[in-house]
């Protein structure tokens, strides 16, 4: 292999050598230099005795390889930084993708979006179907990853990800007619090497091939199964879901897994959406046991447990009225927690533990100070201190509050302001039923016990919103 090297190229490689401060190996390298311009090729022996200066003896040899796998190693890996260097010098579509790859591993994310865009486009000008669909690929990644999951983001990640589809198709469609085109040229050789030119039609012309059978000579595919299942895993949900999720956990735990992420994070991923879903579905000591388990792979692994999976498990606590225990679990992971995105929904979390039983300064101590809220959580933080007021009978205080979320509800329009609409009317009318005399608070109170019944939402609702799962357990006291 040194044979074919320039002599510029030579002296990159006795530099990466020196670097490695091994005396073996500069030994045999330099051993093996000799013979660049010379016929032959060393003997083990004299490999040997260059690099470890000792009589060599077949027993000895794999010392030898070793050196020659190291040598090999160094060498291997200049010629591929040196092509690729080569490569995107001449290809300005793929200095781009790695250029905005490595924007995107680095997490700079300001420069990212100040030249994806600008990338792409050049990809599409100059018809480089394959760069420009990895640069999509990248940009679709990157928006999930960074923009707040809202209507309008939403609908340009669906834009970027179809965009992909498209630029990953043409470049399909490139590659058959290279593809035709090659396998035409073989035929046509393989005519001329028969000598059967004369026998041949003027026009033989075949159609392109458009429709491609994607199934056409292929046998079962454990890991094309789990791609299926992963696009299965969005587009259901519950019991499905979860019977979705174990297919795609068993191809993760077995040798046929060969995804972008480590099979490890792949489990982790299934597990917490499996214990999700069983959340969902009321099942909760289920839940624990499969968020338990991600757990104990994570200390398995010496691996930051994800914090996703600690604010469900804080949360799960919740619904089972296991309040101290979510207490714990949050001091015990305070530090893994802070600065990460889940961190305003987990101290959210702690601060109902505290409502629950009936600890106002220690829910309000518990809420994040200078942090950006969605608006989602700035409900959820509003209710936070309406109930507080109610734990301190501040009762003034609480019928005032109520009456300003609700206030702000109705100048807004989505999922989560309609369910809020309809537990801050049923706080409103606690805490009025609350000021009344026993009598009528008694009366009251079964009115509102009776809304609550006649709502078959309810036993969702409480699962997705603790204000009220709070307001709930109160009622029962009555």
């Amino acid at each position: 292999m040194l044979r074919v090297l320039s002599d510029r190229e030579i002296g990159k490689i006795d530099g990466l050598v020196k670097a490695q401060k091994r005396k073996s190996l500069q030994q045999i390298y330099a051993a093996l230099k000799k013979y660049r311009k010379r016929s032959g090729i060393p003997t083990h022996d004299e490999l040997y005795v260059a690099a470890f200066e000792k009589d060599y003896s077949s027993d000895k040899n794999y010392l030898l390889r070793n050196e020659l796998r190291l040598l090999n190693e160094i060498l291997y890996e200049y010629l591929i930084q040196d092509t690729f260097r080569d490569y995107i010098k001449k290809h300005r579509s793929t200095y781009y993708y790695w250029l905005a790859r490595s924007f995107f591993d680095r997490k700079l994310n300001a420069p990212f979006e100040a030249d994806i865009d600008r990338f792409i486009d050049y990809g599409k000008q100059y018809i480089k179907p394959e760069d420009t669909a990895r640069l999509l690929d990248l940009k679709s990644l990157w928006l999930i990853y960074t923009k707040p999951k809202t209507l309008e983001n939403l609908k340009d990640q669906a834009l970027a990800t179809d965009e992909w589809k498209a630029e990953q198709i043409r470049n399909l469609r490139y590659k058959l007619r290279e593809i035709e085109a090659r396998h035409a040229y073989i035929l046509s050789t393989l005519i001329n090497i028969e000598g059967k030119v004369e026998s041949r039609k003027d026009d033989e012309r075949t159609e392109a091939q458009y429709l491609v059978n994607l199934n056409d000579g292929h046998g079962y595919d454990p890991f094309e199964e789990y791609l299926i299942l992963k696009k299965h895993a969005y587009e259901t949900k519950g019991a499905t879901r979860i019977e979705v999720l174990k297919k795609m956990l068993a191809i993760e735990e077995g040798s046929h897994y060969h995804g972008e992420y480590s099979a490890f994070n792949a489990q982790i991923t299934s597990l917490t959406g499996i214990s999700m879903e069983c959340i969902l579905l009321g099942r909760f000591a289920e839940a624990d046991e499969y968020m338990l388990e991600c757990l104990k792979r994570c200390d398995e692994h010496n691996h930051t447990p994800p914090p996703a999976i600690l604010q469900n498990y804080i949360a799960n606590q919740i619904n089972q009225a296991q309040y101290q225990r979510g207490i714990r679990f949050y001091q015990q992971n305070e530090n893994m927690v802070q600065g990460s995105r889940q961190y305003i929904a987990i101290c959210l979390y702690k601060s109902y533990c505290h409502l629950f039983l009936h600890q106002a300064d220690e829910a309000v101590q518990s809420l994040p100070v200078d942090v950006q809220l969605t608006e989602h959580q700035n409900l959820m933080f509003r209710m936070i201190y309406l109930i507080v007021f109610i734990v301190r009978q501040q009762h003034d205080l609480a019928l005032n509050e109520g009456r300003n979320i609700l206030r702000m509800i109705k100048a807004h329009e989505g999922p989560f302001y309609e369910r809020y609409f309809f537990i801050c009317n049923l706080f409103i009318k606690y805490i009025n039923a609350l000021i009344k005399e026993r009598e009528l608070r008694k009366a009251e109170m079964a009115a509102l016990k009776a809304e609550l019944h006649a709502e078959p939402r309810v036993e969702q609702f409480i699962i997705l919103e603790f204000s009220l799962r709070w307001l709930v357990e109160q009622l029962k006291k009555q």
